[in-house]
């Protein structure tokens, strides 16, 4: 453990360049939305930033495009509950969806990045957890070869699957496993989103009506509120129904740590009837099983940081090299891919150790 704080405390003294020049003018998110989103707790170099995502020939600012998705949640949290049909619906959520389907289609992986770091504030993990779902969603339908329209309709059906949640925030904010009859109240809220949905989505597609009711239903027929099995399941379900399990087991939650990315997926291949088999594959090809941003140590004895993602060998993405075998810092980083390099494996996932001591 004492080596991970050394490792830690070396790359914190790096800065991530988070403004670029052409990001002077931007608004500044509000300090409360900044705050749910949690930048990984180890900083790199701008080199490294620059390739993890730091897009500047797409002219995205991933922070503020992160900030305004979670402003749009919790304004859809609002009506949701009062039953406020004021504006149009469709208009709301639109054009966040269009932006972030956009980035993520022009290779902005600093949007990833950010929904695979975990929480900064318990308190408000129910707004985050839907706009990571809907950004890991939209990353694996682009893996999926989704046209851009369907791109739409499957963000919007992320965004809001959990819309019926919020009605239940006092059970699954508790600081402990829920009881058998509090769990039962909470699997209630699959249903009460898709009746909320009526009153307030006027002019949704009915495909992300169902998609919210759908989410929880499992491949096997082991899910709920219907009970509905494989095909039965439209596909925009499958997919967010896949990805809201990853997102919940690799973030924190008021009982318990959250999981690192290997556990999660042992733990879905383990359960693997249960979901579509495709897209089980899509997300270790897209995500890996060394997401990007975690801090790994090579079989050379050397600290690199993983910086993409090799879709066909998920055990051997590209890295960058921040540390040398005898733990000094490299003033630029060495990018390698391990899939070009037998030679080179990863040994030990430190981000991983980390995580399990938090």
């Amino acid at each position: 453990m004492d080596d991970l704080l050394r490792i830690s405390d070396i790359l914190k003294k790096y800065k991530e360049e988070k403004y670029k020049s052409n990001h002077n003018d931007e608004k500044k998110p509000a300090p409360e939305e900044a705050n749910l989103r949690q930048k990984p707790h180890i900083s790199i170099y701008s080199a490294v930033a620059k390739d993890l995502g730091e897009n500047q020939e797409t002219n995205i600012n991933a922070q503020a495009l992160y900030d305004e998705a979670l402003s749009r949640i919790k304004e859809i949290y609002t009506r949701g509950e009062t039953k406020k049909t004021n504006g149009d619906f469709y208009s709301l959520v639109l054009p966040t969806i269009e932006k972030l389907a956009d980035a993520l289609i022009a290779g902005n992986r600093e949007l990833l990045r950010y929904s695979l770091s975990d929480y900064s504030q318990m308190s408000e993990y129910l707004f985050a957890h839907p706009v990571n779902v809907c950004i890991i969603s939209l990353y694996l339908a682009i893996g999926l070869d989704y046209p851009r329209s369907r791109l739409i309709e499957l963000g919007i059906s992320a965004l809001i699957h959990d819309v019926g949640m919020p009605f239940y925030a006092q059970i699954v904010n508790q600081g402990r496993i829920l009881n058998n009859a509090e769990f039962a109240r909470v699997k209630e809220h699959p249903q009460q989103g898709y009746d909320v949905l009526q009153e307030i989505g006027k002019g949704l597609s009915p495909i992300i009506y169902e998609t919210v009711r759908q989410e929880h239903e499992r491949w096997n027929g082991s899910g709920y509120p219907l009970g509905l099995k494989a095909e039965q399941i439209n596909p925009y379900a499958q997919v967010v129904g896949l990805v809201d399990v990853y997102e919940a087991m690799t973030h924190t939650r008021p009982y318990r740590r959250r999981h690192n990315a290997m556990e999660v997926i042992r733990e879905i291949l383990h359960h693997k009837d249960a979901f579509n088999s495709s897209y089980i594959k899509v997300l270790i090809e897209r995500i890996g099983i060394f997401p990007v941003g975690w801090i790994v140590q090579l079989n050379t004895k050397e600290i690199a940081v993983v910086v993409k993602a090799n879709p066909r060998m998920p055990l051997r993405p590209v890295v960058d090299i921040v540390m040398d075998s005898s733990g000094k810092e490299l003033q630029t980083p060495k990018k390698i891919n391990l899939a070009e390099d037998a030679a080179i494996y990863i040994e030990q996932c430190l981000e991983c150790l980390m995580v399990k001591n938090k």
